[in-house]
Order: structure tokens, then sequence, then C-alpha cells
């Protein structure tokens, strides 16, 4: 018999029959073994769980989900690190004279007093033409 209504949620059908009912007529005397599945009751149901048994059970699947979605995470960062690892990289030093270089080799057009101005030939603006639009 169940001690106290916190610990069982259920009662097993073993529990009920020893509450003094009479039995029914075409059924098993008290004591003798069921057939089929022994962690199931009548027809498949079953057994009773406690509370405790039950939190239990919540717990574990919690704290498995966890894990899973703790393993995504790992999995996850792990393919963003070996992607930064498989990216091209330079020294600071190669970087700073190849903008050097860049600075020295190429033209200014918006600092005319530092480069020059550009000749007529140079000039990338076209110029306007005289009508203001072409049929063809």
């Amino acid at each position: 018999m169940p001690t106290s209504a916190m610990e069982l949620v259920t009662l097993d059908t073993a529990d009920i029959a020893n509450l003094g009912y009479p039995q029914k007529p075409g059924h098993p005397p008290k004591g003798s073994p069921r057939k089929g599945n022994p962690s199931k009751g009548r027809r498949g149901v079953p057994k009773a769980l406690t509370r405790a048994r039950i939190d239990q059970i919540k717990a574990e699947r919690q704290s498995e989900i966890m894990y899973h979605l703790k393993l995504k995470r790992m999995i996850e960062r792990n393919a963003r690190l070996r992607n930064e690892l498989a990216k091209d990289r330079i020294y600071a030093s190669n970087a700073c004279l190849s903008l050097i270089r860049y600075m020295h080799t190429t033209r200014d057009r918006l600092i005319p007093p530092l480069w020059g101005y550009l000749e007529e030939e140079e000039s990338v603006i076209e110029e306007p033409s005289s009508t203001c639009c072409t049929i063809s």
C-alpha cells in the first residue's frame, strides 16, 4: 500500500486487489503471476510512477537536451575556428609595405598640389556635348 499521496501518482492493479474487493469471476487468483510484459499492468498500461521517478525522468531529459545543445554549439564554434585558420594571412610589416608602395605609385587626382594638375588628355571627365539630346 502507498504510504503517502505524494509518493504515488496512480494505484497499481495489485494494490486495488489488496483493498479487499471481491474478485471478479474468470480472473486469476491473488498473487498469481501475470501474463505479458511484467513492467506493464492490465491492457498494456504502465505501472504507477512515483513523483520522484517522474521528476528524475524529466531531469534526465532536460540534461540530455542541454548536452546536445552544448555539443552543437561546440561543433559550430570549431567549424568557425577552422574557417578562420584556413584564411590567407600576411605579416603586418608586409601589409604596411604594400600600402606604402600603393600610395607612392597611385596618383590621387583630388590633391593637385601634391601630384600635379592633369593635362587635357588625362582628364577622366567627359566633355559635355553641344546639343542637349542625341537622336539615333
